[in-house]
């Protein structure tokens, strides 16, 4: 007996998990993945606002409402249509009553649709808010309505036709105009030997290089910014500004960081002992097209950070104005010099 009552005791000083606890674990596991999803979802509808946003600032409704004013038809078809003249009655007049069926509506096309997804935006926020009374989320019923609201978009897209898509959706313009940039630099470099274009400036072949390279750094800056836009459909035609003005900058930060490094040189190693090939001379111009000088190729990488990080290169035109402080003359000096 003695020995049965010694075995057991081990056995029952062992821990044992209860149901409770199993089921608490549980709980939480489940808690933790409904949460999760949750920010999912949640980031999913700030991210598809942005985009209904984007295509509100760009004119999408208002060109669903256009569409409907001129019965859906192309702006050269209706230009076609009015010197052949090769409309039909019955087509006219089947415009003719829709549009006086739209203006006797309270509501257009555009604004319909823009309710729509307005309304299944609002709905699915509802049901991302906190649970009351111990209610879990119902995520199924917002994956629905966002799902049901990226189709009232996609509907209002595709009804504007590919003009507006590739204007407006894909910035083919900008993406042109950037490649336009991009086309200039390679002609400045391909003919550069030919125009002579260090001679004429009268600026030194790595100055050139400078601000070309700038300007490509710059246009790689705009070029990732586009792409990550695009591809979130968040491109907004008030951006224009913004990359009309990308080639002006990143030139402009490469000449200076050109100058920057050449008075550096100067400072530290005398104007003797600068290359004479940053002179500018008719003979070198060739050669820095073809093959750039030691200086031209030190100055490339850094004109072109300059160009795709404004930041770095201002931070470093502050970081000089500090090293040379100003003194300035305060308003009671002045006062007080002004009296004597």
């Amino acid at each position: 007996m003695t020995s049965n009552s010694s075995d057991q005791q081990p056995e029952q000083e062992r821990p044992r998990t209860s149901n409770g606890e199993i089921s608490t674990e549980v709980e939480l596991t489940e808690k933790a993945a409904i949460l999760e999803k949750r920010k999912e979802l949640q980031a999913n509808l700030e991210s598809f606002i942005d985009c209904v946003n984007a295509s509100i600032e760009n004119g999408l409704f208002k060109t669903l409402d256009e569409k409907q004013e001129t019965g859906g038809r192309s702006f050269l078809r209706r230009i076609k249509e009015s010197i052949l003249g090769n409309r039909s009655s019955s087509s006219s007049t089947t415009l003719n009553a829709s549009r006086e069926n739209s203006t006797s509506s309270q509501k257009t096309k555009g604004e319909e649709a823009l309710k729509l997804i307005l309304d299944k935006i609002q709905e699915a926020r509802n049901e991302l808010k906190s649970p009351q009374q111990n209610k879990t989320y119902d995520l199924s019923k917002c994956e629905n309505f966002l799902s049901e609201a990226r189709q009232y978009y996609a509907n209002a897209l595709y009804s504007v036709g590919r003009e507006w898509i590739f204007e407006n959706e894909y910035a083919g313009y900008i993406w042109i105009w950037l490649a336009g940039l991009l086309v200039s630099v390679f002609a400045i470099y391909y003919f550069g030997s030919n125009i002579q274009l260090s001679e004429k400036l009268h600026v030194p072949d790595a100055a050139i290089n400078a601000v070309t390279w700038g300007v490509i750094g710059a246009v790689l800056r705009a070029i990732w910014f586009l792409k990550e836009k695009v591809d979130e459909r968040g491109f907004r035609k008030s951006w224009n500004v913004y990359f009309i003005s990308i080639p002006f900058l990143g030139g402009i930060l490469g000449g200076i960081v050109y100058l920057i490094v050449f008075a550096g040189l100067v400072i530290l190693t005398g104007p003797s002992s600068i290359p004479a090939n940053t002179t500018g001379s008719a003979n070198t111009t060739t050669n820095a097209i073809t093959s750039p000088s030691i200086s031209a190729i030190a100055i490339i990488p850094f004109s072109a950070l300059a160009g795709y990080n404004w930041e770095w290169a201002i931070g470093i035109f502050n970081q000089i104005g500090e090293r040379f402080p100003s003194k300035t003359t305060s308003t009671k000096d002045i006062l007080t010099s002004i009296k004597k």
